[in-house]
């Protein structure tokens, strides 16, 4: 019943170190699986999304496929050397914010400025 902001994004890297459900899964049926998941959050009117690192993307994903959905890079680094496309970028886990008492991650937004450079 709301309209979301962001896009709704879906994390599938690796857990539960290498023995989680999806862990296993070759590229090509993980990336289906994305597919099922992101076409059911846009039939809902909100924009979907994957997040992983840049290395994920490129060994454990079909891209190619995902070019109708937002990405959200997960790269440390002064200036991603990524060569695809992305909407966000997570930058940083050693962030802090007052108030927290742990570190945060950091991330860059470019949705609202494709919003506004695509009108």
């Amino acid at each position: 019943m709301y309209k979301l902001d962001l896009p709704i994004y879906v994390d599938s890297e690796s857990s539960a170190g290498g023995k989680g459900r999806a862990d296993g899964l070759d590229s090509a049926d993980r990336t289906r699986v994305l597919l099922a998941f992101l076409k059911t959050v846009k039939s809902t009117g909100n924009e979907a999304g994957v997040y992983a690192s840049a290395k994920w993307l490129k060994t454990h994903l079909d891209v190619s496929q995902l070019s109708d959905y937002n990405i959200w890079l997960a790269q440390y680094r002064e200036v991603p050397d990524y060569e695809g496309d992305y909407d966000m970028w997570q930058y940083s886990s050693k962030g802090s914010i007052e108030g927290i008492d742990t570190k945060v991650d950091l991330d860059s937004s470019y949705i609202k400025d494709k919003e506004v450079n695509n009108k």
